[in-house]
Parts: structure tokens; sequence; C-alpha cells
């Protein structure tokens, strides 16, 4: 989602900085232009800042956990299968609806908002640079959604492996937190996974746990500490 944020705020910044060049230059401005450009910046600012990866939500009132999943103390094997439950199956189904739901309407608000921005854009300028006008905004907003758009398919495809698995992985031993410009992810005792922000949060201040996931979309399902305390659980809305 940080990445989907910044290239709102890209596009939303270069309308506004073309109405703002367009007003200098004493050209008449339709005022939607500047509105669309406010509010892709403000999406997009959102998504960087609270955008929540590919995994279900931390447990809240109001929520139910989905999976019941037992701790595990064995030392000198990092990582082994689990066998996936029905409630795990269904938590991963869960997820993949989410993901689909959520990218295909980003998808198809990027590719309105470029159409709409690229034609208020050109009915602004006017003949013959309008049209170039329209071409350059309309295929940002296109090209922002092919993105998208590739990354949905990119994680339904690891999703749907997960579901086919019979197994899930459990890894055992030291942990650490590393922070990048690409996200958070979870440096295990013998491989790297991304985490979301709330499980980011639950294990930041943790040098040793268990950690159960995903073979494929590397999708946290719960976390001990050492002393077999559960500090993170997935959890879904309860229906």
């Amino acid at each position: 989602m940080r990445a989907i944020g910044y290239w709102f705020l890209a596009l939303g910044i270069a309308i506004e900085i073309m109405v703002l060049m367009l007003q200098v230059a004493g050209d008449p401005v339709q005022p939607v232009l500047g509105v669309l450009g406010l509010s892709m910046i403000v999406a997009g600012w959102k998504l960087k800042v609270y955008g929540k990866g590919t995994n279900p939500r931390e447990k809240t009132s109001g929520s139910k956990a989905v999976v019941d999943l037992q701790f595990s103390s064995e030392l000198g094997t990092p990582s082994r299968g689990i066998p996936i439950t029905p409630a795990v199956s269904e938590l991963i189904s869960h997820q993949l609806r989410r993901t689909r739901k959520l990218m295909s309407i980003i998808v198809a608000t990027s590719g309105a908002l470029g159409v709409l921005g690229g034609a208020a854009l050109g009915i602004s300028v006017g003949s013959p640079d309008g049209l170039t006008m329209f071409f350059l905004v309309a295929g940002a907003g296109l090209f922002v959604s092919a993105i998208v758009f590739g990354a949905q398919v990119f994680c339904e495809r690891l999703l749907r492996r997960d579901l086919h698995e019979p197994t899930y992985l459990r890894t055992v031993g030291t942990v650490k937190l590393v922070s990048t410009s690409f996200g958070q992810f979870l440096a295990l005792s013998d491989r790297i996974i991304p985490v979301e922000r709330k499980s980011a949060k639950a294990v930041r201040n943790l040098n040793w746990a268990t950690v159960d996931y995903s073979r494929h979309a590397k999708m946290v399902f719960a976390v001990w500490d050492r002393s077999g305390k559960l500090v993170y659980q997935v959890t879904r809305a309860a229906r």
C-alpha cells in the first residue's frame, strides 16, 4: 500500500503543479482539477501512512480469532511444516477475497481519476496542448492502475498457492524487525518475511520468537515470545 500511496502522491502533486502553472500563465482552470489533485494527495498520504499490506488486522474488540495455534518451544528446528486446518484455509480465503476487493477498488479509482483529471486539464488548457495534457495525465493514471493490477495478480497467485499447500511454516529462534523504504520485514533465524504494521508493532521488542506463517504469501498467523506468551494472532471481523 505504501508504494501505491507514493504513486497517488506524485500524481496529485503533478496535477497541482500544472494547475499553478496555468494560473500563473493566466489560462482558465477548471476548479474540479484542483480538487482532484488535492484528493489524490490526501488519498496517497493515507495509503502511505496507514497502508496495512496484505495481512489481516490484529485482534480488536468486535473481532474473533479464526485460528487456534499452539505454542512450540522446539529448539534445533528453525522452520518446520504444520498441517493446515480448515480454520487456516478459511483465513487465507478471507484474505484472498479482501485483497481482490481492495486492489480492484484502487485499480478502478486510479484509472478513473487519471482519465477525469486528464479531461479536466485538457479542457482548461484548450487545443492543441490540451490533448497532450489529457494523454499525459490519463496515461499516468492508467499506468498506476496497471502496476496495481500486476501486484493484485501476484498477491492472489501467492494466496492461491497457500490454499493448495498441505502445511504452513513455523519458525523458532531469533528474530529482528527491519524497517526499509519498501516496508517492514521480520528477519527470522533462517529467512526474511514481510510483515504488516500491526504484527510489526507486536514483535518490535522481541529478539526471540515462534512465528507461524504461510509458505508463499508469508501471511503471519501468530507470534509467541520466548516464554510462550501469545503476542500476535490473526483475526478477522466477526460475522
